[in-house]
């Protein structure tokens, strides 16, 4: 169990994406060299962009896949948080970027471990 917790802590939702961007982009390129044809669609839809990508080489539609999820990790930025804590002496504050909830768990010890010192 505590190979999979480690594993799960390392794994981050963007490393995940890339990795996921990568394997349509190789499946892709494969199909295409080896001539696999099948028509393919993949409907879009979220509050920005609607819409219907259809090939007749599923391949070009995966690399095409691949390719957006890579620029969409590439623009999106991490969100930032924002810890406050009250204590007697007044609040002590700490803001960044988190990347998994263990890591959050852990800044919020070392702020707990401040505290008490």
């Amino acid at each position: 169990m505590e190979l999979i917790d480690k594993i799960l802590s390392k794994i981050h939702i963007r490393s995940f994406s890339i990795l996921i961007a990568a394997l349509f982009a190789i499946a892709g390129i494969y199909m295409i060299y080896h001539g696999i044809r099948d028509e393919g669609a993949i409907n879009i839809s979220s509050a920005i962009i609607t819409g219907k990508i259809k090939s007749g080489l599923v391949g070009v539609t995966l690399v095409f896949l691949g390719a957006m999820i890579s620029l969409a990790c590439i623009i999106v930025k991490p969100a930032r948080q924002k810890v406050k804590i009250k204590t007697n002496n007044g609040y002590l504050e700490w803001e960044g970027t988190v990347n998994s909830i263990r890591s959050l768990i852990r800044q919020m010890e070392s702020m707990v471990d401040q505290l008490n010192k």
